[in-house]
């Protein structure tokens, strides 16, 4: 499996049987609370699969944003969230490609701007975002809250992030 080609991976909406696959992701247990999101219609978690087995995900986040920073400047924008690939397949396009389905969800529901929010020392999610187009906002760093599902239980800490953003051209298919 070393020789991983960016054509050999598959994303698609994910379901239950993937969520094994993710248990050295530190936000493991949140996944399970994403999948019940999305079948409320609330957004979608898409995972990334190389030959049949689960590599990585992202959640697009497609109701209204709980940090009031965040709703006052992008209102309903979708927030493309908790992306995150198995590390001995970082930096091999997987994130990458988890980005453009997700982006592609974001447009075919008709919206033309995403948003994301990353830990402002983390330089490698950095330089995927602006390499991909997108670019942080004019409104500063904001204090996010971050979930955690731990054996049953849920907890928030906070976090201070950098708010990036990115316009959707329209599809022309």
């Amino acid at each position: 499996m070393d020789n991983l080609t960016i054509d050999a991976i598959e994303i698609r909406p994910a379901d239950e049987g993937d969520l094994s696959a993710f248990a050295t992701d530190p936000d493991f247990g949140l996944l399970p609370e994403r999948l019940d999101r999305r079948a409320a219609e609330k957004g979608e978690l898409l995972v990334a699969r190389e030959g049949g087995v689960p590599v990585g995900h992202v959640y697009i986040w497609d109701e209204r944003a709980d940090e009031p920073e965040l709703r006052k400047h992008l209102g309903d924008t979708p927030l493309i969230m908790n992306l995150w690939v198995q590390e001995d397949r970082r930096r091999r396009g997987v994130g990458s490609k988890l980005m453009t389905k997700a982006e592609d969800w974001a447009r075919e529901r008709g919206h033309l701007l995403v948003a994301l929010g990353v830990l402002p020392d983390n330089d490698a999610a950095i330089k995927l975002y602006l390499g991909r187009g997108y670019r942080e906002w004019e409104h500063g760093e904001v204090k996010t809250h971050h979930d955690h599902y731990i054996d049953g239980d849920h907890f928030e800490t906070s976090e201070i992030c950098v708010i990036f953003v990115k316009k959707l051209m329209p599809d022309s298919s």
